[in-house]
């Protein structure tokens, strides 16, 4: 069963997220790739399908660049924003945009719970 059977989306769907990934300490600008906890940080963007299959991974930023950056910069963000009839989820740390659906941060009615 794909995740957006029993909602009313006809479009295709994707869903975009970044997460961090622990790598030995970079020769170069090893610092930039550094968290609080002194280990060493990939920040790594990806999309996947509606059947959960990965459409695109960008694993080229360090830890220190936040994802709004690494979304300015990511290829989907320039091919989405001219395709037609495709829908992309993305968490709150993504700015709303026509093709890009995120949560409400502070729901305050039922249908905005719901849609959350």
């Amino acid at each position: 069963m794909e995740w957006q059977e029993g909602y009313s989306f006809t479009a295709a769907i994707l869903a975009v997220d970044c997460t961090h990934i622990l790598i030995r300490r970079p020769h170069i600008h090893g610092d930039e790739y550094e968290n609080r906890r002194g280990h060493h940080i990939l920040n790594v963007q990806a999309t996947c399908n509606a059947k959960e299959k990965f459409t695109n991974i960008d694993v080229s930023w360090p830890r220190s660049v936040h994802d709004a950056r690494i979304w300015r910069n990511f290829s989907v963000c320039r091919v989405m924003s001219n395709q037609a009839n495709t829908l992309l989820f993305g968490d709150s740390g993504y700015h709303i945009v026509p093709w890009l659906m995120t949560p409400y941060q502070n729901p305050n009615t039922p249908e905005q719970t719901a849609f959350n």
